[in-house]
């Protein structure tokens, strides 16, 4: 389409622009025009590209968590409640979250996408559960006042990130960040001789995946990912007169290793 408007101060409005990739607005194909000025001294042409005008910013930090929570935190409780053998701790996130981005106009006549976004959580999230599958039935009830046997089942997770992504110039754009998770499964059995934490015995064996990444070169801002498998171990402890006499020993059954090939994520910046 075309339009004329005349005066020394004549204004026009443009209008939408197209994204190349969805959810990362640093992709997009600006609105083009073609702008030509008609003066008394001569007639002179532009080229202009209009970019969107939005901006993001976000700060969390650790008090902003607060509603977030509250739906974990739920879930908690009521796992706690459903069953009733569970030891469930719970470990919130702790950091700040800081982003901004927005396009903007460089010292010349280019423009790009400009943003800094930072990263401190340590842990996201982090957790344990322990499922304590009941006594053993056999034993008589005098002997179950100074003696705990059971089987359980314990899951543990967590995962940290830090990191810090910018770009200040449509040459210039900087990455660095690392995360690390893990979530391990176990099944074992205690024995506790309770009087006077006499005796304590404890035979355990699990597996788990771990995870690491690190801040990937390409654009939009991402994390590259890779999982490992830790293997099958187990492990035996025995504590005698409250841990003055201590003998422990870890087994590996299996060896773990790299599982397929590194996984990359976009961060959600744009």
């Amino acid at each position: 389409m075309s339009s004329t408007h005349p005066g020394p101060a004549a204004t026009f409005r443009s209008f939408h622009w197209q994204t190349l990739k969805p959810g990362w607005i640093g992709y997009v194909t600006p609105q083009s025009y073609t702008a030509v000025m008609e003066t008394c001294a001569g007639t002179k042409r532009y080229q202009i590209e209009a970019y969107p005008t939005n901006e993001l910013s976000v700060e969390l930090t650790e008090e902003g968590w607060g509603k977030a929570m509250d739906g974990v935190k739920a879930a908690v409780d009521w796992l706690r409640q459903t069953v009733g053998a569970a030891e469930v701790s719970f470990d919130p996130p702790d950091g700040t979250i800081s982003v901004s981005a927005k396009w903007a106009e460089h010292d010349d006549h280019r423009a790009f996408y400009e943003y800094t976004a930072s990263v401190e959580l340590d842990p996201l999230l982090g957790g344990e559960t322990k499922i304590h599958l009941g006594p053993l039935a056999a034993l008589p009830g005098y002997i179950k006042k100074y003696v705990r046997a059971s089987v359980y089942l314990k899951f543990q997770g967590g995962v940290s990130v830090t990191g810090s992504w910018g770009r200040s110039s449509p040459d210039e754009h900087s990455a660095s960040a690392e995360a690390s998770g893990y979530i391990k499964g176990a099944v074992g059995a205690e024995l506790f001789l309770a009087h006077e934490k006499a005796l304590e015995v404890t035979v355990e064996g699990g597996t788990g995946i771990s995870l690491d990444a690190e801040a990937s070169g390409a654009e939009p801002p991402s994390l590259e990912f890779g999982f490992n498998w830790d293997g099958v171990k187990g492990s035996v402890s025995v504590k005698i007169a409250a841990g003055y006499i201590s003998y422990k020993e870890s087994i590996t059954l299996f060896d773990g290793g790299p599982l397929g090939k590194s996984l990359e994520y976009e961060l959600p910046f744009g």
